[in-house]
Protein backbone atom coordinates (compact mmCIF):
# COMPACT_ATOMS: atom_id res chain seq x y z
CA UNK A 1 0.00 0.00 0.00
CA UNK A 2 1.02 3.45 -0.70
CA UNK A 3 0.04 6.66 0.57
CA UNK A 4 -2.74 7.48 -2.39
CA UNK A 5 -4.21 3.99 -2.28
CA UNK A 6 -4.59 5.03 1.48
CA UNK A 7 -5.83 8.22 1.00
CA UNK A 8 -8.86 6.54 -1.66
CA UNK A 9 -10.07 4.27 0.72
CA UNK A 10 -10.66 6.68 3.11
CA UNK A 11 -12.91 9.09 0.36
CA UNK A 12 -11.54 12.23 1.84
CA UNK A 13 -12.85 15.18 -0.24
CA UNK A 14 -9.89 16.05 -2.75
CA UNK A 15 -11.49 20.13 -3.00
CA UNK A 16 -10.48 20.50 0.81
CA UNK A 17 -6.55 19.23 0.28
CA UNK A 18 -4.39 22.42 -1.59
CA UNK A 19 -5.57 24.46 1.31
CA UNK A 20 -6.10 21.89 3.95
CA UNK A 21 -5.92 23.25 7.70
CA UNK A 22 -4.25 22.12 10.39
CA UNK A 23 -7.58 20.68 12.08
CA UNK A 24 -8.72 18.93 9.05
CA UNK A 25 -5.35 16.74 8.85
CA UNK A 26 -6.09 15.86 12.54
CA UNK A 27 -9.53 14.61 11.77
CA UNK A 28 -7.82 12.74 8.72
CA UNK A 29 -5.69 11.10 11.33
CA UNK A 30 -8.03 10.09 13.82
CA UNK A 31 -10.19 8.55 10.66
CA UNK A 32 -7.03 6.89 10.03
CA UNK A 33 -7.15 5.18 13.64
CA UNK A 34 -10.40 4.23 13.60
CA UNK A 35 -9.71 2.58 10.03
CA UNK A 36 -6.72 0.92 11.21
CA UNK A 37 -8.79 -1.14 14.17
CA UNK A 38 -11.21 -2.40 11.57
CA UNK A 39 -8.57 -3.28 8.66
CA UNK A 40 -5.59 -4.55 9.60
CA UNK A 41 -3.86 -4.44 6.22
CA UNK A 42 -3.21 -0.94 6.64
CA UNK A 43 0.26 -0.50 7.57
CA UNK A 44 0.98 2.28 10.16
CA UNK A 45 4.05 3.71 8.31
CA UNK A 46 1.90 4.61 5.27
CA UNK A 47 -0.96 6.06 7.04
CA UNK A 48 2.26 8.29 8.91
CA UNK A 49 3.64 9.05 5.57
CA UNK A 50 -0.06 10.20 4.29
CA UNK A 51 -0.43 12.57 7.10
CA UNK A 52 3.21 13.77 6.53
CA UNK A 53 2.65 14.22 3.29
CA UNK A 54 -0.49 16.43 3.85
CA UNK A 55 1.37 18.74 6.01
CA UNK A 56 4.81 19.00 4.00
CA UNK A 57 3.18 19.13 0.74
CA UNK A 58 -0.79 19.49 0.65
CA UNK A 59 -0.42 21.69 -3.14
CA UNK A 60 1.77 18.73 -4.59
CA UNK A 61 -0.19 15.83 -3.38
CA UNK A 62 -3.66 17.66 -4.59
CA UNK A 63 -2.27 18.32 -7.95
CA UNK A 64 -0.93 14.31 -7.80
CA UNK A 65 -4.44 13.34 -6.76
CA UNK A 66 -5.74 15.16 -10.11
CA UNK A 67 -3.61 13.61 -12.88
CA UNK A 68 -5.73 10.56 -14.37
CA UNK A 69 -2.86 8.33 -15.58
CA UNK A 70 -0.87 8.61 -12.55
CA UNK A 71 -3.94 8.09 -9.78
CA UNK A 72 -5.45 5.10 -11.51
CA UNK A 73 -2.04 3.44 -10.94
CA UNK A 74 -1.21 4.56 -7.02
CA UNK A 75 -4.71 3.65 -6.06
CA UNK A 76 -4.93 0.79 -8.03
CA UNK A 77 -8.46 2.54 -9.88
CA UNK A 78 -9.70 2.75 -12.90
CA UNK A 79 -11.57 6.34 -12.67
CA UNK A 80 -12.30 8.02 -16.37
CA UNK A 81 -10.95 11.66 -17.53
CA UNK A 82 -13.89 12.93 -15.71
CA UNK A 83 -13.59 11.99 -12.43
CA UNK A 84 -10.79 14.39 -11.89
CA UNK A 85 -10.55 18.18 -12.31
CA UNK A 86 -8.39 19.89 -14.58
CA UNK A 87 -5.51 21.96 -12.29
CA UNK A 88 -3.08 24.44 -13.06
CA UNK A 89 0.43 23.20 -13.04
CA UNK A 90 3.38 25.01 -11.35
CA UNK A 91 6.06 26.42 -13.36
CA UNK A 92 8.78 24.60 -11.07
CA UNK A 93 8.09 20.60 -10.12
CA UNK A 94 10.69 20.55 -7.09
CA UNK A 95 7.80 19.64 -4.40
CA UNK A 96 6.27 17.03 -6.40
CA UNK A 97 9.76 15.55 -7.36
CA UNK A 98 10.28 15.67 -3.54
CA UNK A 99 6.78 14.23 -2.88
CA UNK A 100 6.87 11.18 -5.43
CA UNK A 101 11.11 10.43 -4.41
CA UNK A 102 9.64 10.40 -0.27
CA UNK A 103 6.47 8.50 -1.04
CA UNK A 104 5.52 7.19 -4.17
CA UNK A 105 8.75 6.37 -5.92
CA UNK A 106 9.37 2.39 -5.10
CA UNK A 107 5.42 1.68 -6.79
CA UNK A 108 6.00 4.43 -10.08
CA UNK A 109 9.17 2.82 -10.96
CA UNK A 110 7.96 -0.66 -10.52
CA UNK A 111 4.41 0.05 -12.71
CA UNK A 112 7.09 1.76 -15.42
CA UNK A 113 9.74 -1.50 -15.74
CA UNK A 114 7.12 -4.14 -15.54
CA UNK A 115 5.51 -2.59 -18.68
CA UNK A 116 8.63 -2.21 -20.17
CA UNK A 117 9.40 -5.90 -19.54
CA UNK A 118 5.56 -6.59 -21.53
CA UNK A 119 6.76 -4.14 -24.20
CA UNK A 120 3.83 -2.09 -23.56
CA UNK A 121 4.91 0.81 -24.78
CA UNK A 122 1.46 3.05 -26.28
CA UNK A 123 0.61 2.70 -22.09
CA UNK A 124 4.22 3.83 -21.02
CA UNK A 125 3.34 6.96 -23.82
CA UNK A 126 0.62 7.72 -21.51
CA UNK A 127 2.30 8.17 -18.28
CA UNK A 128 5.26 9.94 -20.23
CA UNK A 129 2.29 12.89 -20.11
CA UNK A 130 3.67 13.27 -16.70
CA UNK A 131 6.98 12.96 -17.49
CA UNK A 132 8.13 16.38 -15.74
CA UNK A 133 6.92 14.89 -12.63
CA UNK A 134 9.33 12.22 -12.19
CA UNK A 135 12.40 12.69 -10.09
CA UNK A 136 15.81 12.61 -11.22
CA UNK A 137 16.48 9.48 -9.46
CA UNK A 138 13.21 7.77 -11.59
CA UNK A 139 14.65 9.00 -14.96
CA UNK A 140 18.05 7.87 -14.72
CA UNK A 141 16.59 4.96 -13.40
CA UNK A 142 14.61 4.41 -17.16
CA UNK A 143 17.37 5.40 -19.13
CA UNK A 144 19.71 2.31 -17.82
CA UNK A 145 16.72 0.13 -18.47
CA UNK A 146 16.07 1.76 -21.77
CA UNK A 147 20.13 1.06 -22.51
CA UNK A 148 19.48 -2.69 -21.61
CA UNK A 149 16.29 -3.00 -24.06
CA UNK A 150 18.59 -1.80 -26.92
CA UNK A 151 21.66 -4.00 -26.01
CA UNK A 152 19.28 -7.16 -25.59
CA UNK A 153 17.85 -5.99 -29.15
CA UNK A 154 21.60 -5.77 -30.51
CA UNK A 155 22.60 -9.20 -29.02
CA UNK A 156 19.32 -10.92 -30.77
CA UNK A 157 19.80 -9.61 -34.02
CA UNK A 158 23.36 -10.40 -34.53
CA UNK A 159 21.82 -14.38 -34.25
CA UNK A 160 20.81 -14.70 -37.34
CA UNK A 161 18.45 -18.26 -35.71
CA UNK A 162 17.02 -15.98 -33.32
CA UNK A 163 12.86 -15.72 -32.77
CA UNK A 164 12.32 -11.71 -33.04
CA UNK A 165 8.77 -11.78 -31.51
CA UNK A 166 11.30 -11.39 -28.47
CA UNK A 167 12.35 -7.98 -29.74
CA UNK A 168 9.27 -7.10 -31.70
CA UNK A 169 8.73 -3.80 -30.10
CA UNK A 170 11.59 -2.31 -32.08
CA UNK A 171 9.18 -2.71 -34.96
CA UNK A 172 6.82 0.04 -33.45
CA UNK A 173 6.93 3.63 -33.37
CA UNK A 174 5.80 3.64 -29.77
CA UNK A 175 9.18 2.64 -28.47
CA UNK A 176 11.40 5.09 -29.87
CA UNK A 177 8.64 7.67 -29.27
CA UNK A 178 9.32 6.49 -25.28
CA UNK A 179 13.01 6.24 -25.91
CA UNK A 180 12.83 10.29 -26.60
CA UNK A 181 12.15 11.45 -23.38
CA UNK A 182 15.59 10.17 -22.35
CA UNK A 183 17.42 10.88 -24.92
CA UNK A 184 21.38 11.74 -24.57
CA UNK A 185 24.33 11.16 -26.35
CA UNK A 186 25.18 7.77 -25.35
CA UNK A 187 21.36 6.75 -26.18
CA UNK A 188 22.42 8.33 -29.66
CA UNK A 189 25.48 6.08 -30.10
CA UNK A 190 22.78 2.76 -28.66
CA UNK A 191 20.32 3.45 -31.80
CA UNK A 192 23.25 4.12 -33.95
CA UNK A 193 24.51 0.90 -33.15
CA UNK A 194 20.96 -0.68 -33.31
CA UNK A 195 20.90 0.72 -37.36
CA UNK A 196 24.12 -0.43 -38.25
CA UNK A 197 23.16 -3.96 -38.00
CA UNK A 198 18.98 -3.54 -38.73
CA UNK A 199 21.05 -1.84 -42.19
CA UNK A 200 23.14 -5.05 -42.85
CA UNK A 201 20.01 -7.62 -41.27
CA UNK A 202 18.61 -5.60 -44.65
CA UNK A 203 21.23 -6.12 -46.84
CA UNK A 204 22.31 -9.87 -46.18
CA UNK A 205 18.08 -10.33 -46.11
CA UNK A 206 19.09 -12.09 -42.25
CA UNK A 207 15.55 -10.19 -41.46
CA UNK A 208 12.52 -9.48 -43.16
CA UNK A 209 11.31 -7.34 -40.98
CA UNK A 210 14.41 -4.86 -41.28
CA UNK A 211 12.57 -2.25 -43.50
CA UNK A 212 9.44 -2.15 -40.54
CA UNK A 213 12.25 -1.56 -37.87
CA UNK A 214 13.73 1.25 -40.44
CA UNK A 215 10.14 2.70 -40.48
CA UNK A 216 9.90 3.03 -37.21
CA UNK A 217 13.33 4.03 -35.85
CA UNK A 218 12.12 7.32 -37.57
CA UNK A 219 10.30 8.54 -34.57
CA UNK A 220 13.38 8.33 -32.53
CA UNK A 221 14.58 12.26 -32.21
CA UNK A 222 18.24 12.07 -31.78
CA UNK A 223 21.18 14.65 -30.16
CA UNK A 224 23.04 14.45 -33.40
CA UNK A 225 21.08 16.12 -36.55
CA UNK A 226 23.10 14.00 -38.79
CA UNK A 227 21.59 10.54 -37.15
CA UNK A 228 18.32 12.40 -37.08
CA UNK A 229 18.55 12.73 -41.08
CA UNK A 230 19.42 9.14 -41.79
CA UNK A 231 16.61 7.92 -39.56
CA UNK A 232 14.09 9.85 -41.67
CA UNK A 233 15.65 8.77 -45.05
CA UNK A 234 15.51 5.27 -44.00
CA UNK A 235 11.45 5.56 -43.64
CA UNK A 236 11.84 7.78 -47.08
CA UNK A 237 13.15 4.87 -48.93
CA UNK A 238 11.20 2.23 -47.55
CA UNK A 239 8.27 4.09 -48.55
CA UNK A 240 9.60 4.73 -51.93
CA UNK A 241 9.75 8.73 -51.43
CA UNK A 242 12.29 9.64 -54.52
CA UNK A 243 12.85 13.01 -52.86
CA UNK A 244 14.47 10.91 -50.14
CA UNK A 245 18.76 12.37 -49.98
CA UNK A 246 21.24 9.86 -50.51
CA UNK A 247 23.15 11.67 -47.14
CA UNK A 248 23.91 9.47 -44.72
CA UNK A 249 26.70 8.95 -41.90
CA UNK A 250 25.61 5.92 -39.73
CA UNK A 251 27.77 3.34 -41.19
CA UNK A 252 29.28 2.96 -45.00
CA UNK A 253 26.90 0.08 -45.87
CA UNK A 254 24.05 2.33 -45.29
CA UNK A 255 25.04 4.94 -47.11
CA UNK A 256 26.55 2.86 -50.51
CA UNK A 257 22.82 1.46 -49.89
CA UNK A 258 21.26 4.95 -50.28
CA UNK A 259 23.39 5.95 -53.71
CA UNK A 260 22.20 2.86 -54.42
CA UNK A 261 18.28 3.08 -54.37
CA UNK A 262 19.01 7.15 -55.38
CA UNK A 263 20.63 5.91 -58.88
CA UNK A 264 18.71 3.27 -59.55
CA UNK A 265 15.68 5.80 -58.94
CA UNK A 266 17.52 8.26 -61.54
CA UNK A 267 17.60 5.32 -64.30
CA UNK A 268 14.41 5.28 -63.75
CA UNK A 269 13.02 8.54 -64.37
CA UNK A 270 15.30 8.52 -67.17
CA UNK A 271 14.03 5.40 -68.94
CA UNK A 272 10.51 6.40 -68.55
CA UNK A 273 11.10 9.51 -70.45
CA UNK A 274 12.39 7.57 -73.21
CA UNK A 275 10.87 5.03 -76.10
CA UNK A 276 11.37 2.19 -73.37
CA UNK A 277 13.46 0.27 -76.33
CA UNK A 278 15.46 -2.38 -74.26
CA UNK A 279 18.19 -2.21 -76.54
CA UNK A 280 18.74 1.67 -76.07
CA UNK A 281 22.43 2.76 -75.11
CA UNK A 282 23.73 2.34 -72.26
CA UNK A 283 22.67 5.73 -69.64
CA UNK A 284 25.07 8.22 -68.46
CA UNK A 285 24.72 9.61 -64.80
CA UNK A 286 27.20 11.47 -62.64
CA UNK A 287 30.18 10.11 -64.72
CA UNK A 288 28.98 6.81 -64.27
CA UNK A 289 27.98 4.78 -67.40
CA UNK A 290 25.64 2.19 -66.53
CA UNK A 291 23.51 -0.37 -68.34
CA UNK A 292 19.86 -0.11 -66.85
CA UNK A 293 18.86 -3.64 -68.82
CA UNK A 294 21.02 -4.68 -66.48
CA UNK A 295 19.89 -3.39 -63.33
CA UNK A 296 18.12 -5.46 -60.42
CA UNK A 297 15.00 -3.60 -59.21
CA UNK A 298 15.47 -3.20 -55.53
CA UNK A 299 12.64 -5.59 -53.68
CA UNK A 300 11.15 -2.02 -51.33
CA UNK A 301 10.01 -0.79 -55.47
CA UNK A 302 8.51 -4.76 -56.40
CA UNK A 303 6.93 -5.24 -52.68
CA UNK A 304 5.15 -1.68 -53.08
CA UNK A 305 2.01 -3.20 -54.73
CA UNK A 306 1.36 -5.17 -51.07
CA UNK A 307 1.73 -1.84 -49.38
CA UNK A 308 -0.61 -0.44 -51.56
CA UNK A 309 -3.00 -2.62 -51.38
CA UNK A 310 -3.19 -2.96 -46.97
CA UNK A 311 -3.16 0.62 -46.97
CA UNK A 312 -6.47 0.35 -49.06
CA UNK A 313 -7.92 -2.01 -46.69
CA UNK A 314 -7.02 -0.33 -43.93
CA UNK A 315 -8.97 2.69 -45.02
CA UNK A 316 -12.24 0.86 -46.76
CA UNK A 317 -12.48 -2.61 -44.91
CA UNK A 318 -13.83 -2.04 -41.60
CA UNK A 319 -17.16 -2.20 -40.25
CA UNK A 320 -18.62 1.43 -39.81
CA UNK A 321 -21.34 -0.14 -36.88
CA UNK A 322 -18.55 -1.05 -34.78
CA UNK A 323 -15.84 1.88 -34.91
CA UNK A 324 -14.83 3.31 -31.07
CA UNK A 325 -12.77 6.16 -30.12
CA UNK A 326 -13.85 8.68 -32.90
CA UNK A 327 -11.60 11.42 -33.32
CA UNK A 328 -12.95 14.13 -36.31
CA UNK A 329 -10.52 15.61 -38.19
CA UNK A 330 -10.79 19.39 -38.31
CA UNK A 331 -10.03 22.32 -40.61
CA UNK A 332 -9.07 20.53 -43.81
CA UNK A 333 -8.53 22.40 -46.73
CA UNK A 334 -8.74 21.26 -50.34
CA UNK A 335 -5.16 20.27 -51.21
CA UNK A 336 -4.36 19.73 -47.47
CA UNK A 337 -2.94 15.88 -46.83
CA UNK A 338 -4.65 14.25 -43.77
CA UNK A 339 -1.66 11.48 -43.88
CA UNK A 340 1.18 11.61 -42.13
CA UNK A 341 2.85 7.56 -42.78
CA UNK A 342 1.75 6.81 -46.31
CA UNK A 343 1.83 9.25 -49.19
CA UNK A 344 3.14 11.78 -47.02
CA UNK A 345 5.21 13.03 -49.79
CA UNK A 346 6.60 16.96 -49.06
CA UNK A 347 4.65 19.07 -51.43
CA UNK A 348 6.38 20.55 -53.95
CA UNK A 349 8.36 24.20 -53.78
CA UNK A 350 8.59 25.32 -57.15
CA UNK A 351 6.11 27.24 -58.84
CA UNK A 352 3.59 25.41 -60.38
CA UNK A 353 3.58 25.75 -63.99
CA UNK A 354 1.93 22.81 -65.24
CA UNK A 355 -1.50 20.77 -63.46
CA UNK A 356 -4.24 18.45 -63.85
CA UNK A 357 -7.73 20.04 -62.78
CA UNK A 358 -9.62 17.58 -60.52
CA UNK A 359 -13.25 18.26 -60.15
CA UNK A 360 -15.45 16.97 -57.20
CA UNK A 361 -18.97 17.89 -58.33
CA UNK A 362 -20.55 15.25 -55.55
CA UNK A 363 -21.57 15.75 -52.04
CA UNK A 364 -18.69 13.34 -50.70
CA UNK A 365 -15.25 14.39 -49.76
CA UNK A 366 -12.69 13.17 -51.66
CA UNK A 367 -9.00 12.51 -51.37
CA UNK A 368 -6.76 11.80 -54.17
CA UNK A 369 -4.02 9.23 -54.06
CA UNK A 370 -1.38 10.32 -56.19
CA UNK A 371 1.80 8.05 -57.49
CA UNK A 372 4.24 7.85 -60.01
CA UNK A 373 5.45 5.32 -61.98
CA UNK A 374 8.66 3.84 -62.18
CA UNK A 375 10.53 1.02 -63.86
CA UNK A 376 7.11 0.83 -66.27
CA UNK A 377 5.01 -0.56 -64.22
CA UNK A 378 5.72 -0.02 -60.69
CA UNK A 379 3.37 2.56 -58.43
CA UNK A 380 4.87 4.46 -56.19
CA UNK A 381 2.79 6.43 -53.68
CA UNK A 382 3.78 10.02 -53.22
CA UNK A 383 1.07 12.55 -52.16
CA UNK A 384 -2.51 12.66 -50.78
CA UNK A 385 -4.83 15.91 -51.52
CA UNK A 386 -8.29 16.17 -49.78
CA UNK A 387 -11.30 17.78 -52.27
CA UNK A 388 -14.04 19.27 -50.29
CA UNK A 389 -17.76 18.34 -51.78
CA UNK A 390 -18.10 20.49 -54.91
CA UNK A 391 -14.57 22.10 -55.02
CA UNK A 392 -11.59 21.91 -57.80
CA UNK A 393 -7.93 20.45 -56.80
CA UNK A 394 -5.03 21.74 -58.62
CA UNK A 395 -2.43 18.80 -59.32
CA UNK A 396 0.92 19.80 -59.53
CA UNK A 397 2.46 18.31 -62.49
CA UNK A 398 5.79 20.16 -62.65
CA UNK A 399 8.20 17.03 -62.90
CA UNK A 400 5.91 15.33 -66.43
CA UNK A 401 6.35 12.08 -64.63
CA UNK A 402 3.90 9.28 -65.14
CA UNK A 403 1.17 9.14 -62.97
CA UNK A 404 -1.70 7.01 -61.86
CA UNK A 405 -4.81 8.60 -59.30
CA UNK A 406 -6.69 5.96 -56.89
CA UNK A 407 -9.82 8.22 -54.86
CA UNK A 408 -11.11 7.79 -51.98
CA UNK A 409 -14.54 9.09 -51.09
CA UNK A 410 -16.60 9.15 -48.04
CA UNK A 411 -17.51 11.51 -45.81
CA UNK A 412 -16.77 12.74 -41.80
CA UNK A 413 -13.20 12.27 -41.59
CA UNK A 414 -11.76 11.27 -38.53
CA UNK A 415 -9.04 8.72 -36.47
CA UNK A 416 -11.00 5.86 -34.80
CA UNK A 417 -10.57 2.02 -33.96
CA UNK A 418 -12.16 -0.79 -35.15
CA UNK A 419 -12.28 -4.52 -34.03
CA UNK A 420 -10.18 -5.62 -37.22
CA UNK A 421 -6.96 -4.04 -35.26
CA UNK A 422 -5.44 -3.22 -38.97
CA UNK A 423 -4.01 -0.04 -38.22
CA UNK A 424 -1.47 2.52 -39.88
CA UNK A 425 -0.43 4.87 -37.01
CA UNK A 426 0.67 8.60 -37.54
CA UNK A 427 1.78 11.27 -35.59
CA UNK A 428 1.20 11.61 -31.82
CA UNK A 429 0.22 7.58 -31.93
CA UNK A 430 -3.00 7.99 -33.15
CA UNK A 431 -4.65 6.14 -36.02
CA UNK A 432 -4.39 7.01 -39.34
CA UNK A 433 -7.32 9.33 -40.50
CA UNK A 434 -10.03 8.13 -42.67
CA UNK A 435 -13.32 8.30 -43.82
CA UNK A 436 -15.94 7.14 -40.91
CA UNK A 437 -18.86 6.99 -43.64
CA UNK A 438 -17.96 5.96 -46.91
CA UNK A 439 -18.88 6.36 -50.65
CA UNK A 440 -21.19 3.16 -51.14
CA UNK A 441 -18.63 2.22 -54.12
CA UNK A 442 -15.27 3.28 -52.03
CA UNK A 443 -14.02 -0.05 -51.88
CA UNK A 444 -14.55 -0.62 -55.57
CA UNK A 445 -13.59 2.69 -56.54
CA UNK A 446 -10.31 3.22 -54.42
CA UNK A 447 -9.20 0.06 -56.70
CA UNK A 448 -9.30 1.57 -59.70
CA UNK A 449 -6.39 3.13 -61.71
CA UNK A 450 -6.92 6.43 -63.18
CA UNK A 451 -4.42 7.33 -66.33
CA UNK A 452 -5.98 10.26 -67.34
CA UNK A 453 -3.95 13.42 -67.91
CA UNK A 454 -6.56 15.70 -69.00
CA UNK A 455 -9.22 17.76 -66.35
CA UNK A 456 -11.16 14.95 -63.84
CA UNK A 457 -14.71 15.36 -63.18
CA UNK A 458 -15.94 13.12 -60.22
CA UNK A 459 -19.79 12.58 -60.29
CA UNK A 460 -21.84 10.79 -57.73
CA UNK A 461 -25.40 9.04 -58.75
CA UNK A 462 -27.55 7.32 -55.94
CA UNK A 463 -24.45 7.60 -53.47
CA UNK A 464 -21.77 6.06 -56.32
CA UNK A 465 -18.93 7.62 -57.33
CA UNK A 466 -17.16 7.90 -61.03
CA UNK A 467 -14.98 9.79 -62.37
CA UNK A 468 -14.54 10.56 -66.40
CA UNK A 469 -12.39 12.52 -68.24
CA UNK A 470 -13.03 16.00 -69.86
CA UNK A 471 -10.41 16.53 -72.57
CA UNK A 472 -7.15 15.01 -73.35
CA UNK A 473 -4.67 18.14 -73.38
CA UNK A 474 -3.50 18.03 -69.52
CA UNK A 475 -1.45 21.56 -70.22
CA UNK A 476 -3.74 23.17 -72.24
CA UNK A 477 -6.90 22.31 -70.65
CA UNK A 478 -4.91 23.32 -67.29
CA UNK A 479 -4.63 26.79 -68.65
CA UNK A 480 -8.27 26.92 -69.59
CA UNK A 481 -9.40 25.84 -66.38
CA UNK A 482 -7.70 28.04 -64.69
CA UNK A 483 -8.38 31.05 -65.96
CA UNK A 484 -12.02 29.85 -65.22
CA UNK A 485 -11.11 29.49 -61.74
CA UNK A 486 -9.04 32.71 -61.27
Amino acid sequence: MNIIRLYESLSLDASQLHAISESEIIRIEKQINIAKRLDASIDSNVAAYLIEALRRYPEAFYILTQQPELYNLWAGTSYPDSHFTTVELPTAFEAIHTLIQAYLLDDLALAIEQKMAENKFEDLLKLMAYHAFFPEELQQRILRKCTQKIDFTVSQFHNSRTDTVRIAYIKTSSFYRFLNYFTTPELDDKIRTLLNIVVDAYNDKTHSSADTVMVAMAAYKPFDEELEETLRNNRDVVFGNPNATSRSTSSFNWRVFLVIVFVLFKIAVLSNRCDNDSNSSPVEFEGLTIDSSQVKIDRYYTQMRFKIDSFQVFLTQFDPSKITQVKPKDRLVTGSNPFTTFYNDPPANAEMKTFQIIRNKSDYEVIVLEHIVVYDSIKMPTKAHYIKPFSTLQLNTNDQAKRILNFYAGRQLASFQDPSKHYFIGNHSEVEYRFSVLASNAKALIQEDCLYTGTIELMAEKGVLRFAEKGGNSVAQSIQDKAVIE
